[in-house]
């Protein structure tokens, strides 16, 4: 029979302080929830923003905030076993690029440069059960540099997520390993492979969802003309260029400054049409029914008494700015795909 291996004396001493570490890590939620619900609020009711008081690009630093507070009284309590035994916290996706909806999965890679340890696992474990009682719905995984490596071979979506990575807490030298290997992958990546990929991907979840940007009651997210259609514009242009704003790609001459303003315009109209939406729904909803489209068009400034006049205001600029994205989507990636493609690029 193998036996049972337990932690060495020093490490059980060490995860006996982390769970005596709980009292502080539960006033840091409960403190997290109420500057959460003061954002919601103030965004909820304040007609005119700046770009730093968008809610999608708040939201994200203040769950920062709170795993890196987590992050470091674990470290404090865990102080056995150091930092080589815990793993790097980058963010990916939507979280990496700092852009949230109210109830959106917050994307973690737990990055090691080896096996995972025992302190890590605890930690891991320790956040993961954190974010559950703040209300945060977290999509972690777990991988070893080498793990990472291989999964972009085989994983399109996992590899787009790594497209936007930002080290949220721990060891910089395993991002910078991390983003190493993402720049190798690339590098052996012929660009018509990546950007016929992306934009079948696209095309399949059009027809899915209806292939059409007049929809009466669009996805914000994920149907045509939406928010996903624009993420795969700057998915492409980073895989390109590295540039990840409109202004870039007027640079490159990819956009025109009058394109790119729309294209930034309309990036700004569905991200708040998106939180307004889940704010009022109280949950993670995408879907901007009719019972919908009267208050979230309220929220944004349209203030017609009569709610169905307000709607169709509402959604005339929906579509307006949905039709502007798909023009935007066409000239810019389409015809480079076929033109790499048929270079054999």
């Amino acid at each position: 029979m193998t036996p049972t291996r337990h932690p060495p004396t020093a490490a059980r001493q060490s995860f006996k302080s982390v769970e005596k570490s709980n009292n502080s890590i539960n006033t840091l939620i409960e403190k997290f929830k109420v500057k959460r619900e003061e954002l919601r609020q103030f965004f909820s009711h304040a007609l005119e923003k700046t770009e730093d008081e968008y809610f999608h690009n708040k939201y994200p630093h203040l769950i920062d905030d709170l795993l890196r507070a987590i992050a470091n009284i674990f470290r404090t309590a865990a102080s056995g076993y150091g930092d080589d035994g815990l793993p790097a916290i980058v963010a990916t996706g939507g979280y990496g690029r700092a852009e949230l909806a109210p109830f959106s999965d917050v994307d973690v890679l737990f990055v090691t440069s080896g096996h995972l340890s025992a302190a890590g696992k605890k930690l891991i474990e320790t956040l993961q059960a954190s974010f559950w009682a703040a209300g945060i719905k977290i999509s972690a995984s777990t991988r070893s540099l080498a793990e990472c490596e291989e999964a972009m071979r085989n994983d399109l979506h996992f590899t787009t997520s790594l497209l936007e990575n930002r080290l949220v807490w721990g060891q910089k030298p395993l991002l910078r390993q991390l983003q190493a290997v993402i720049k190798t992958h690339f590098a052996s990546t012929t660009p018509g492979t990546f950007i016929a990929a992306k934009l079948a991907e696209q095309d399949a979840r059009h027809r899915k969802l209806g292939d059409s940007r007049y929809q009466l009651q669009p996805n914000v997210k994920e149907s045509k003309g939406g928010l996903r259609d624009i993420q795969t514009l700057f998915w492409l242009s980073n895989f390109l260029y590295g540039i990840t704003t409109a202004e870039g790609l007027v640079k490159e001459k990819v956009l025109a400054p009058q394109e790119a303003k729309t294209l930034q315009s309309a990036h700004d109209f569905f991200w708040t049409v998106r939180c307004q939406l889940q704010l009022v729904a109280n949950r993670a909803d995408d879907r901007l029914s009719f019972d919908m489209q009267p208050e979230v068009a309220l929220r944004l400034g349209y203030l017609d008494a009569e709610p169905n006049l307000r709607a169709e205001k509402f959604m005339k600029d929906y579509f307006h700015m949905a039709n502007e994205i798909g023009h935007l989507t066409r000239v810019s990636f389409r015809d480079d795909a076929r033109g790499r493609a048929g270079a054999g690029e």
